[in-house]
Formats: C-alpha cells, structure tokens, sequence
C-alpha cells in the first residue's frame, strides 16, 4: 500500500468514526453548535499548521479567495450541516444508501467540469462499490431496501452528498495552483467563521461550557475528524484526481460497521461480504488499464 492509498483509507475511517462520535456529542449539544466548535477546533489548528506556508503563497491564495470562499461553503459549512442535520431525521440505512452514491456523483461531475472520461474499469468498480455499500447497509435484506421512503433527513443527505461532491471536483479545475494543506486550511477556517457567527445567532447552547465527556468528543471531531482527514483527502484529490480519489468514500460505511463492532456491536456476515465488493470496487476503479 502506497502512501496515497493509505491516506486515503486513513481519511475514510477518521470519518466513520465521526457517525459514532458526533451521534454522543449531539446527546448534549445541538448540531449546529456541535458543527461550530468541531470546525473551530480545527480551524485554529489548521491556521496554526499552515501559517509559514499562508504567508507565502498569499498572492495565489488571494487569487483564488472567490472559489475558496465556495468550497468552504459547500465542502465543509453546507456538508456538515445538512449531514448532522439530516441524521437527525432519517435511518442509518437511509443515509449510507444516499452516500454510497457520492462516488458517481464526484465521477459524474468531474467528467462534465473537468472532461475527465469514465474509463469501464472506473464504471465497474463503481457498481461493485455501490453493492458492497448496499450490501453493508441492508444487511443483505432486500425487504430493508424496498421498505425504504424518502424523508426529510434523506433530502438533507443528498444535499451533504452532492455539496462534497462539488468540493472533491471544483479544486481541480479553478483552484489548482492552491496547495492541498492551504486549500484543506482555508475552506475550514472559512466556513468555521460563518458557523461560528450562525451558531451565535440560532445556537444558544453554543455558550455553554459541555461536560468533559462532550468536550473530548468535540476535541476528536475537531482533530481527528476534520484536520487529518481533510489534509489527507486534498493531498490525494490533488494528487490522484477527484474521480479515483471519490470511490473511496464508499468505505466509510463499511469503517463505521467496524468501529460499531470495537463499540460491541455484533458483525454479520453481510457486513464482511459487503466489505469485500466495496475494497474489490476500489482497486479495480483504480486499477491502470493495460497498455
């Protein structure tokens, strides 16, 4: 495993453990204030990181501060939002479905903006990734699949879904000349401030100070959850391209069922057979085709 894969994979579980931890965090906070501190958090840190690179690459970054300003508003303000939001009102089984499709989606659009073509190996590597995914999600039932209906909650996940979409694929095109830890910097510190003055306005438990149970977990969203999962993830978008870099999202389901059995969840055998299609879906979409 090369270090770009792994970042990868290391991206894709920080963020499944986000389910289980935020799902605590919100015990005691409302989303909105929950969203504010994690991106807060890792704002300060983020900035704190990358301040020696910030001073160096201003004149690109100041270029570049309109399509910034859009990506911190649909990768990391508009995502988390309508994510934490949208959990509240729908199924697990609902929403992993509705995010298994982020792949295609990034695919989709990074065809349309950036004219990348969808090679057949990518094509079936989707599909392979997709059943995994429903494989993991509707434990191998197709009763939970047919039973499902469209909510609330699941438009707010599609709009999480189709907002990071947006941010895997408008960097490769307009904000190119940005280094990924600057991009990764910024859209965060950005979006931590217009939460940060929402929460202010419509959270009043964003004042209050949370037990340190809560305020561990929000420390985890903050570090682990946001900060080395986005470095890595830009790192590799950048490096690999949005299309390669998308399939491999679909292992955040499959991470979560894992971090759900170390939590004392029991694991089923459609958990491990969904498993192995979504992994065999990643290789294969990356797979070289031959000369």
């Amino acid at each position: 495993m090369n270090m770009m894969t792994a970042r990868l994979f290391g991206a894709t579980f920080l963020w499944a453990t986000v389910f289980h931890v935020g799902k605590f965090a919100m015990q005691q906070f409302s989303p909105l204030a929950v969203v504010s501190w994690r991106n807060a958090i890792a704002g300060l840190v983020l900035t704190g990181l990358t301040l020696p690179a910030l001073r160096t690459h201003w004149l690109a970054i100041r270029a570049h501060l309109g399509i910034l300003l859009i990506l911190a508003m649909f990768g990391v303000l508009g995502f988390s939002l309508f994510m934490f939001y949208g959990l509240r009102s729908t199924s697990s089984v609902n929403a992993a479905l509705i995010m298994a499709f982020n792949p295609a989606l990034i695919v989709l659009l990074n065809a349309l903006l950036n004219r990348e073509k969808i090679r057949g190996l990518q094509a079936l590597g989707l599909g392979l990734g997709l059943l995994g995914v429903l494989i993991v999600v509707a434990h191998g039932s197709l009763q939970a699949l047919l039973n499902l209906h469209i909510s609330q909650g699941d438009m707010l996940v599609t709009l999480a879904s189709l907002c990071w979409s947006v941010y895997c694929v408008l960097p490769r095109r307009y904000a190119s000349q940005v280094p990924s830890a600057i991009l990764s910097s910024m859209t965060v510190s950005m979006a931590a401030v217009m939460l940060m003055l929402l929460a202010f306005a419509e959270a009043p438990d964003i004042f209050v100070m949370p037990p340190m149970s809560t305020l561990l977990a929000m420390l985890f969203l903050g570090l682990f959850g946001t900060v080395l999962p986005y470095l890595w993830w830009n790192r590799s978008v950048q490096e690999m391209g949005p299309a390669k870099a998308g399939v491999y999202m679909n292992l955040v389901p499959v991470f979560a069922s894992l971090v759900g059995v170390a939590l004392g969840q029991q694991l089923e055998s459609s958990q491990l057979l969904g498993a192995v299609f979504v992994v065999a879906g990643v290789l294969l979409t990356n797979k070289r085709p031959a000369a």
